[in-house]
């Protein structure tokens, strides 16, 4: 949203050059989308510099951001120049100061290791009930360039922002915190991921555990992590309720069929999938929600959660070749998110297959964690990646692949014999894109589960 030219100089601490626009409407790092009236924050990295692409805004941009010791070129573009340190931190430095002077009821932060992006959705969806207005992170907008951008787009008539927020590396979560500082923290799950930045289990949940202790935050922790931060050491002052606790929405998933259970009163729907995480996530969300608004009844919950579709890539369920089951959650994954897919293939009835990519940025628990997935149940299994051959090794019927081309002409063949009885999991992390494969198993615009 916008913002005064007073405001960000404030903010970041820079200089104009040139007379300042009363205001700002907005904020954009690509050149491409920039849209009328926003500024263009120039953002550099090990392979591109945005200060080479300012031109390309003139008469579009309402103003340029960009470091001082690269800007020189910019002296003969007749639109106004914030000059700062850099770019990146500049960006944070106005979301932070955003945040803090926009009039956004709850801003809600979801931190964790998996089911963040499941969480973020469904929580948003519930709360968007009429009358309130709900702002949400778009897309996979969850790091220290995504959030930013997040936060300075909440619109000043919203009731909420549900902030995802996600990291790789130690000392990240601590920018995230100082930017988004929520009002509440939801928590799905912590789990072994991004060892090779964050360190062992321990180190990770401390990491994560920043984010808890900005301020005095709300808490809402799916199961088993309070355990995991207690283990750890992470104290925290705000008021906490836990998935075990008893005032808590309760998840009972029988087959398909989930029964939200909460006090005296519950409420039924029907999942695509019999996955406990999904279920376990809904719970989580609705007790959230129900928190906020206690006007929101289990039933009116429960009939909400029915319009709701898993974004793409996780954990979604469509009709494929042959009136087989896909289940495309290749979005990402690490050891617990690919054991909780795999656990749910291997409940299925009929013929199960799995496609599964190599999880990534695991360090030195890579082999151990590739070796360790558990196959049992699992009728077909095809790996793809360097770091899927512990894996191989161990479970040597599964076919493995190191071409993506070789994977896809397997898929492809294997598609051709599919049958409704089937079913088909694509599971792996962001750098193997096993999305490429749907169009081999599923016609476009296949049908949702």
């Amino acid at each position: 949203m916008g913002m005064s030219a007073r405001a960000m100089a404030e903010a970041t601490g820079g200089v104009w050059r040139g007379t300042p626009p009363p205001e700002v409407a907005g904020f954009s790092i690509d050149s491409r989308r920039l849209r009328p009236g926003e500024a263009f924050v120039a953002l550099c990295g090990p392979n591109h510099d945005g200060h080479r692409y300012a031109a390309d805004v003139v008469g579009r941009a309402s103003a340029l951001i960009g470091a001082r010791d690269r800007a020189e070129g910019w002296r003969m573009l007749p639109v106004p120049q914030l000059l700062v340190e850099e770019g990146a931190s500049a960006l944070r430095a106005l979301a932070a100061r955003h945040r803090r002077d926009c009039r956004v009821e709850r801003v809600i932060a979801v931190v964790g290791s998996q089911g963040k992006t499941t969480v973020r959705t469904l929580l948003a969806h519930l709360l968007s009930i009429d009358p309130w207005r709900v702002h949400q992170t778009e897309g996979n907008r969850n790091n220290l360039i995504g959030t930013p951008l997040t936060l300075l787009a909440i619109p000043r008539a919203a009731q909420a922002a549900v902030v995802e927020c996600g990291i790789s590396e130690r000392g990240e979560m601590a920018e995230l915190a100082a930017m988004v500082a929520p009002d509440l923290v939801v928590v799905p799950a912590i789990s072994s991921g991004h060892s090779a930045g964050l360190g062992t289990l321990e180190e990770i949940v401390r990491e994560k555990g920043i984010m808890l202790q900005r301020g005095c935050p709300d808490l809402f922790l799916g199961r088993g992590v309070a355990a995991l931060l207690d283990h750890a050491g992470v104290r925290t002052e705000g008021a906490m309720l836990q998935a075990e606790d008893v005032s808590a929405v309760q998840a009972v998933l029988r087959g398909g069929r989930l029964l939200l259970c909460q006090g005296d009163g519950q409420a039924a729907l029907d999942l695509p999938l019999p996955s406990t995480a999904l279920a376990e996530n809904m719970a989580l969300a609705a007790t959230v929600a129900r928190r906020l608004r206690p006007e929101l009844t289990l039933e009116r919950i429960a009939r909400r959660l029915e319009g709701w579709r898993p974004p793409a890539g996780r954990l979604r369920a469509m009709r494929g070749l042959g009136g087989a089951r896909i289940i495309d959650d290749s979005y990402n994954a690490n050891p617990a998110s690919m054991a909780a897919a795999l656990a749910l293939l291997a409940a299925l009835p009929g013929r199960r297959i799995a496609v599964l990519g190599e999880m990534a940025e695991l360090g030195d628990d890579s082999a151990a964690a590739h070796a360790a997935l558990p196959l049992a149940g699992i009728d077909r299994v095809l790996l793809f990646g360097a770091e899927m051959a512990p894996l191989a090794g161990r479970w040597p019927q599964a076919e493995w692949f190191a071409a993506f081309a070789d994977l896809a002409d397997a898929v492809g063949q294997m598609a051709r014999g599919l049958g409704p009885d089937d079913s088909v999991l694509l599971k792996g992390s962001r750098c193997n894109r096993l999305e490429r494969l749907l169009p081999l198993l599923a016609p476009e615009g296949a049908d949702a589960l």
